[in-house]
């Protein structure tokens, strides 16, 4: 390690004030470019090294990544990110041996107030983000805590081809495609044989198996390997976030959603900005009918143009339409159409009665998801909705073939549509089948408010106006929010005019609003 020239004493005074740090994309100086996922490694773990700074804000390294290679000067992104501070640095790559240099400088001035050149093995870097988070927290007369320290340490490994592969394969698993998904196993796996004792890597396992099971549809099977590969991380060391987050991505796929809360908080109580958790977490509380929660935690993460996109939509739900707008705007820069996007603002358009937008953006979703029930579902939807059962029913026979066991929901529409048409035997034989699935999640345990919103709809289309709305109250109570919709969906027809239920759709108003003002409070920093 040869440290050029040390900050002087004046810095400190000079940024007091201004304790925003930006941490650059590390450029990747080897001569292989395959070595670009060891850079943005390094630029990652230098990012949450320095978030263990104690009065520190750390920009997040997906904000950051949007800089790679951007001909910005750092006075231009300082600006931009109202930042005091900019590390920057460059990596070179000698079989297992590197180069890491790395520059703290003043983002007003440019001036380099420290520069350093690690030369070090794969296996000692996080040592050396030990060393820049203290060299960095001196500089600011701060202090980097124990426990952030022994975080930095966590679940490591001394192989140097094992610290490799979970690079590489923590590169794959954030890039969230099914295939991707594939690959990273694939390297957390490899890093597991060269060292079964790395926490990490089998965290990582963890991670990719819940996200077969949750978001890619392989199967429940793989949510509770996922379990099983996350208690073997915690066994190894109690303290990673890592396995936290695979644990509650294995319950909420299981539908125990106050688990998942519960094992995400434990994530974010280790790592307080672990934006994956953030995301996580105001996903469950907005699936639990608790928007404005989900509006809390997702503040935390929207900085990065996923994160902005999913507050948009909690937002716009909230009927803060304004804020969503330009929360989207921002960060369509870099998520121009993403499934979720499409999905929310086609319902949007929907329930206001813009039938054609609300096809434009459903087309979307089936353009970027054509395999996926929901992108069918949604479009049978919206020509019910615009007077065309027909065509809603093409949408909706499709959906069917393409829903598993555990989507009861396509069938309860396609019933509707068949007693339109007369067909009775047909659609008690759908509403029988859905049924059966929905009362087998719910004794299952499933929180969901949908399986008991379905129970709503079976009564409901087979003439039981007090069973239906009992099972819709249910519904309520586990977080049903969208009367607007219920107003609309012609499948409670018969219960229109029965006064529980309107108490139920006035009480989803009332919890609507009292949110809405309490989200209101908390985005007017942004």
């Amino acid at each position: 390690q040869n440290p050029d020239t040390p900050a002087p004493a004046q810095f400190a005074e000079d940024i007091a004030s201004t304790k925003r740090v930006a941490v650059l994309p590390f450029d990747n100086f080897s001569q292989v470019q395959e070595n670009e996922y060891l850079a943005d490694g390094i630029t990652e773990d230098i990012t949450s090294a320095l978030a263990q700074i104690d009065g520190l804000s750390v920009i997040a390294r997906t904000t950051m990544m949007r800089y790679k290679n951007s001909g910005s000067s750092i006075a231009e992104i300082a600006r931009e990110l109202d930042a005091g501070i900019v590390l920057e640095g460059s990596i070179q790559r000698f079989g297992d041996d590197l180069r890491v240099t790395v520059q703290m400088i003043d983002a007003l001035t440019e001036e380099h107030y420290w520069a350093q050149n690690f030369d070090i093995g794969l296996a000692k870097l996080p040592e050396m983000q030990i060393s820049i988070a203290e060299q960095v927290a001196a500089s600011l007369q701060a202090t980097v805590s124990k426990a952030g320290i022994e975080a930095l340490q966590r679940g490591s490994t001394e192989s140097a081809a094992a610290y490799d592969a979970y690079l590489k394969g923590r590169d794959h698993y954030r890039r969230w495609n099914n295939h991707d998904n594939e690959s990273a196993l694939a390297f957390y796996q490899r890093a597991i044989e060269l060292d079964p004792g790395f926490a990490l890597a089998r965290a990582g396992i963890a991670n990719t198996y819940a996200m077969r099971a949750a978001t890619f549809g392989a199967g429940d099977e793989w949510a509770d390997e996922a379990i099983e590969q996350a208690q073997l991380a915690l066994a190894i060391n109690p303290s990673l976030p890592e396995a936290y987050k695979a644990l509650g991505i294995s319950s909420f796929h299981h539908g125990f959603y106050q688990d998942a809360i519960n094992h995400y908080l434990k994530a974010l109580e280790l790592n307080p900005r672990y934006d994956e958790a953030l995301f996580n977490i105001a996903e469950i509380y907005h699936l639990k009918g608790q928007w404005d929660e989900a509006v809390r935690y997702q503040v935390r993460d929207s900085e990065r143009a996923f994160g902005a996109e999913r507050l948009s939509i909690y937002l716009r739900d909230l009927g803060l339409q304004e804020e969503a707008d330009r929360l989207l705007t921002r960060a369509s820069a870099e998520v121009p159409v993403s499934y979720p996007g499409e999905e929310s603002l086609s319902l949007h358009c929907m329930l206001l009665g813009d039938h054609e937008q609300a096809r434009v953006h459903s087309a979307r979703m089936l353009t970027l998801l054509p395999g996926f029930t929901f992108s069918w579902q949604r479009a049978g939807d919206i020509e019910l909705a615009a007077g065309d059962p027909q065509r809603a029913q093409e949408y909706t026979e499709k959906a069917v073939t393409l829903a598993g066991i555990s989507q009861p929901y396509p069938k309860l529409r396609l019933a509707y549509l068949l007693l339109l048409r007369g067909e009775k035997e047909n659609a008690r034989t759908l509403l029988d089948e859905a049924a059966a699935a929905t009362l087998q999640s719910i004794n299952n345990g499933h929180e969901a408010w949908f399986y008991p919103w379905n129970m709503a709809v079976v009564e409901s289309l087979l003439g039981n106006k007090q069973a239906s709305i009992e099972w819709y109250e249910k519904a309520v109570e586990a977080g049903r929010r969208r009367y607007e919709w219920d107003e609309w969906d012609p499948v409670f027809d018969g219960l229109r005019n029965e006064p529980r239920f309107q108490a139920a759709l006035e009480k989803q108003r009332q919890l609507r609003w009292q949110m809405q003002e309490r989200a209101a409070v908390m985005i007017r920093q942004l």
